[in-house]
C-alpha cells in the first residue's frame, strides 16, 4: 500500500475550544476517547479518511509517567499548535525496514490502543523516525491493520465520518529552516519525493504529493512573513492546513498557532 496522509495531530490545552473552533468554519468534529495508559484524550474531524486530531492531557501523572505523555506536556509548553503528521501505510514494518537501511534511526513499531466513549477498543501500530540535530518534527507511521475501504466503512457506520466528507485537506504547510534538507530526509525515511512548487500563500515551496492530502516545505532566507512568522512561533512544524471546501464550509479559524483556512494555496 502506498504512503498516505492519515492525520494531523494538533496538542490543545482546551479540548472544548479547540472543537468550536473547527465547527466555526463549518467542520464537525466527534469525540474520540481516553488513551488511559498515555494520560491524554483526543477528539476528532474526519475529512474522509484523512483526520484532523485535537490531543489534550487528560491525566498529567498518568502523561508524565508515559514516554509519549511527556513528550505531548513538552510540546503543550510552547503553547496550542500542530505537533506532527501521520503518514499512513499497510506494512509498517517493510516502510521501517528501508528507512532503517537508509541509515534512518527508528523506534518501534510499538502498539497503540485507545478506548472509545462505546468502551470498545481501537488497536494500531506506531513508529517514530528520528531526524537528528534538528527541530523537524518528523511524521510518524502509522499502520491500522485493516484496508482503507474497511476501516471507511467502519468510520461510516460508528457515524464518525460521512461518505462524502464536508471538506478534504488539500495541503499542509510546515516552516523549514531549510526546505531542501528535511525534503532529502523525507526522500530517505519514506521514498517520498518533492518537486518546487509557486504557492499563492507561501511563496516557493517544496511540494509532496500525497493521497489524503499534499505536504508543503516552505521556508528559507526568501520566505515570506507569514512562514518566518511559524518558525519563529513554533520552530519547525506545520502551521497551516488549506482546505478544499465543500458547499457548507467557509472561512478560516486559528487555533493556537494553527491556521486551518479554506483559501487557495
Amino acid at each position: 500500500m502506498p504512503i498516505a496522509l492519515d492525520h494531523i495531530v494538533q496538542t490543545v490545552a482546551d479540548l472544548e475550544a479547540a472543537c468550536a473552533g473547527l465547527e466555526s468554519i463549518g467542520l464537525r468534529t466527534v469525540p474520540g476517547g481516553r488513551h488511559a495508559h498515555w494520560g491524554t484524550h483526543n477528539a476528532l474531524c474526519h475529512l474522509g479518511l484523512t483526520y484532523i486530531e485535537l490531543l489534550a492531557i487528560e491525566d498529567r501523572a498518568v502523561a508524565e509517567g508515559s514516554t509519549f505523555g511527556r513528550a505531548v506536556i513538552a510540546e503543550e509548553a510552547r503553547g496550542d499548535g500542530i505537533w506532527r503528521l501521520a503518514l499512513r501505510t499497510g506494512d509498517i514494518m517493510a516502510v521501517v525496514g528501508k528507512a532503517r537501511a537508509a541509515g534512518i534511526r527508528c523506534n518501534g513499531p510499538v502498539p497503540g490502543y485507545r478506548e472509545r466513549p462505546d468502551g470498545s477498543v481501537l488497536r494500531w501500530s506506531l513508529a517514530f523516525l528520528e531526524m537528528p540535530d534538528a527541530d523537524f518534527v518528523p511524521p510518524m507511521l502509522i499502520d491500522w491493520h485493516e484496508t482503507d475501504r474497511l476501516r471507511m466503512a467502519d468510520l461510516v457506520a460508528r457515524g464518525i465520518a460521512g461518505p462524502s466528507p464536508r471538506a478534504v485537506v488539500g495541503g499542509i504547510a510546515i516552516a523549514c529552516r531549510d526546505p531542501e534538507e528535511t525534503a532529502e530526509w523525507m526522500r530517505k525515511a519514506f521514498g517520498l519525493v518533492a518537486h518546487e512548487a509557486a504557492t499563492r500563500s507561501y511563496g516557493e515551496a517544496l511540494r509532496i504529493s500525497l493521497r489524503g492530502g499534499d505536504i508543503l516545505l516552505c521556508g528559507g532566507p526568501s520566505a515570506p512573513p507569514a512562514v518566518q512568522a511559524a518558525h519563529a512561533l513554533r520552530g519547525e512544524r506545520p502551521f497551516a492546513v488549506h482546505l478544499s471546501a465543500g458547499d457548507d464550509t467557509d472561512g478560516e479559524v486559528r487555533i493556537g498557532g494553527a491556521l486551518y483556512t479554506h483559501a487557495a494555496l
